[in-house]
């Protein structure tokens, strides 16, 4: 026997979509306190630097990022380094910025260390209903690199042909 409320044959809608967490805050351009992929720490760190291996590629091909990051303060520490994708407006809803890619980084005091951070192609995609799988579009897709969704001072564009 069934109870009320297990889920069993019934049909649950969600419609809110891909406009979820972090992408909901950017959709209605509203700043959390504590944005995603923010971290507190005992000291600071610089973005610099950043560079692509290539700017080009097809839809199945990583995209290869490179840069610089510094610690800027007076401890040892680490730095969640964030990339984030900005995919092309091609008639499908797409959020300004999906996370992509991230590697930790620890650091010693005015320490520096250049990383280079591979996005996967999978990472491009978006859903196609109409096909009913993920795409990656041709177009020019916008690479942020930072500390959070809301701190990408560096930023690139790619192609994928």
């Amino acid at each position: 026997s069934q109870f009320p409320g297990d889920g069993l044959g019934m049909n649950v809608n969600y419609t809110e979509g891909i406009w979820i967490g972090y992408r909901w805050y950017q959709k209605q351009n509203l700043r959390p306190l504590f944005p995603f992929g923010y971290g507190l720490s005992y000291t600071t760190f610089k973005y610099s630097a950043p560079r692509l291996i290539a700017t080009s590629g097809g839809k199945n091909t990583p995209i290869k990022v490179s840069f610089t990051v510094t610690n800027t303060g007076k401890r040892a520490g680490s730095s969640a380094a964030q990339i984030y994708v900005g995919k092309p407006q091609a008639g499908l809803p797409v959020p300004v910025k999906e996370l992509g890619a991230y590697q930790m980084v620890h650091l010693k005091p005015g320490e520096s260390k250049t990383v280079t951070v591979t996005i996967d192609p999978l990472q491009l995609s978006v859903w196609n209903d109409q096909l009913n799988k993920f795409v990656v579009k041709p177009g020019v897709y916008k690479i942020y690199i930072g500390q959070n969704v809301d701190n990408t001072p560096l930023y690139l564009t790619y192609t994928v042909r």
